[in-house]
């Protein structure tokens, strides 16, 4: 099964993301639109794993801190649209504690930059004149353990283990 540790977003935060998509969609913007439920952002990718038992007990020994996201400037990586999110140090710091400490117990990493965003949309056709930004902000509640598997033609996301801030 594929794994990832992500940040699930509040409702707050899906409905502005939701706003942008929208927008994109009324430019005549075409491509395979992120559902609204499986809005995340994404932290570290461990990619194919036979279980997920071991990355859990990893995911539980990094502390998560408390971090506040906000939606910033959108972006693209070839034909992926994305909204930025701006965070503090707090955020760079987890992501790179989590990173090690899955190195260290052997576990294989995306290794490419943090990059904080939040994907809206894959295999753009037609690059929108405008992409507007709706503000949105939240404090991070949890910290997803997150399987990704094909099902009928869809990406069907299963939360696996997550673990919250102190004060959550």
């Amino acid at each position: 099964m594929r794994l990832f540790v992500a940040v699930p977003l509040s409702p707050d935060m899906q409905r502005s993301i939701m706003r942008t998509m929208q927008d994109l969609q009324r430019q005549g913007v075409q491509g395979r639109y992120v559902q609204q439920k499986n809005l995340h952002m994404t932290l570290v990718f461990l990619g194919d794993l036979h279980g997920c038992d071991e990355a859990a007990e990893i995911l539980h020994s990094v502390p998560v801190p408390a971090m506040k996201l906000r939606l910033s400037s959108p972006g693209q990586f070839r034909r992926v649209l994305w909204l930025g999110v701006s965070s503090d140090y707090h955020l760079h710091r987890y992501v790179k504690d989590l990173r090690d400490a899955f190195q260290t117990n052997g576990l294989v990493i995306d290794h490419k930059e943090f990059v904080p965003h939040i994907t809206m949309l894959r295999g753009a056709s037609g690059m929108p004149s405008n992409i507007p930004v709706f503000p949105a902000e939240m404090q991070v509640g949890r910290v997803s353990l997150v399987s990704s598997q094909q099902r009928h033609g869809r990406v069907v996301y299963t939360e696996r283990a997550f673990v919250c801030p102190p004060d959550r």
